[in-house]
């Protein structure tokens, strides 16, 4: 590998270690933003997870694993382990953050699990007030379901959901349409009841909602954009380049006096050369190192906008003032030295109208120049093309003759 290709490699190397490192500072400088942001939208997905679909429907499916544990029977068992295996999974994370008990047709607990009380001691429909969530669901001896109590602090969503629920409960618990598959595993004549803390429910949906992957979504989304935006810049800096040389030299020979194009070839070059050196700009960009491009950039916009200050400052300034003024402070610095004060030259009193008088004299004369050797060319084609139609054989002839005629009269 030569050295130029091993610069290139250190050089690509450096800034992909600036880009992550930049990257590393602004998250780091907005980490308490990015963490009130994620609060933010925690809250809001915690409030509308309380009442979705995918929450609720888990305390039905619950009660299908309990009964098929507590029941014992081996074709509901291997039922649920076969086409759904995910609801014991999600009771198993879920039953730490809950109380529940099972109840059989005469009232008396069959299964439970009660953090504050004793787990076999009987559950009363008005305990479901003390938490934040309390769901009371029944199965009668068909298993025909029903939803008796909702209790919390979104009673009215969330029992509108699972009245939902359990109204379409083949496709919307278990997907699965064969309905007598799905009465086959149904619990028969048990209550079951479902009981979460604020501390509790909070807790859970923290689960499904982290907030420390929130964060780090936000400073990866940060990174990402760093990135893309780098990546965006090194495809901008060769059009940059362009654009401002272009507008650089169309504005500084804006300030040029015009003249007339088919006379001055130079100012046919010199515009073409406007077009080109920009492209070229443009294509060198994409082919050199970025510094290259980047500095091409720095240097032409600052010659616009020296070139935008300069032309203002001259449109509202006076040139005779201007020349009196540097004159008086000339003259202030020869004083000091003892030297006698500089007179103003006429010319230069009023240098600006008449170099542009001058100017427009030598363009009349031109034009003027033009004009008659034109006239002394059409005269002398006239002369010789008399009495012969003009490019004819005759009038070559004639030329000719005319032509030695007056060289032999000398």
């Amino acid at each position: 590998m030569d050295t130029k290709s091993k610069n290139r490699h250190k050089l690509g190397i450096v800034l992909i270690l600036g880009v992550i490192l930049l990257a590393t500072v602004i998250v780091l400088g907005n980490y308490n933003t990015f963490y009130k942001n994620a609060k933010k939208e925690q809250d809001s997905l915690t409030q509308n997870y309380r009442t979705s679909e995918s929450f609720m429907k888990t305390f039905i499916r619950d009660c299908y694993v309990l009964y098929s544990k507590e029941s014992g029977n081996e074709y509901n068992v291997k039922f649920l382990d076969d086409y759904y295996p995910e609801f014991d999974e999600k009771f198993n994370r879920q039953i730490a953050y809950m109380n529940y008990q099972v109840q059989d047709a005469n009232g008396e607990v069959i299964d439970g699990y009660r953090s504050n009380r004793d787990s076999w001691e009987k559950v009363k429909d008005t305990e479901l007030a003390d938490y934040a969530l309390g769901i009371k669901i029944s199965f009668d001896k068909n298993g025909e379901i029903k939803i008796d109590q909702v209790m919390g602090t979104e009673v009215t969503k969330q029992e509108a959901v699972l009245k939902i629920l359990t109204s379409n409960l083949p496709e919307k618990i278990f997907e699965y349409e064969d309905e007598s598959e799905i009465e086959n595993i149904s619990p028969k004549d048990r209550t079951y009841y479902f009981m979460m803390t604020e501390a509790k429910l909070n807790a859970y949906v923290m689960r499904v909602y982290p907030i420390t992957s929130m964060v780090g979504n936000a400073a990866v989304y940060t990174i990402l954009t760093l990135i893309l935006l780098v990546a965006l810049l090194a495809w901008l800096i060769p059009i940059l380049a362009g654009l401002t040389q272009y507008a650089s030299t169309k504005l500084m020979m804006a300030t040029q006096p015009k003249k007339n194009n088919e006379e001055d070839m130079s100012s046919q070059m010199m515009q073409s050369m406007n077009v080109t050196m920009p492209l070229m700009s443009v294509f060198f960009c994409f082919t050199f190192p970025a510094a290259i491009g980047i500095y091409w950039v720095a240097s032409s916009t600052f010659q616009l906008l020296q070139q935008l200050v300069v032309n203002s400052y001259l449109d509202k300034v006076d040139m005779d003032e201007l020349i009196r003024k540097n004159v008086e402070k000339a003259n202030k610095k020869r004083a000091k030295k003892g030297l006698p004060p500089q007179k103003v030259n006429q010319n230069a009193t009023a240098s600006l109208k008449h170099m542009q008088a001058v100017q427009e004299k030598e363009e009349a004369e031109r034009a003027e120049k033009l004009e008659k050797s034109k006239k002394q060319v059409e005269a002398s084609n006239n002369y010789y093309n008399k009495d012969a139609k003009p490019g004819s054989l005759a009038s070559k002839a004639n030329m000719v003759a005319r032509y030695n005629e007056k060289h032999n009269n000398k």
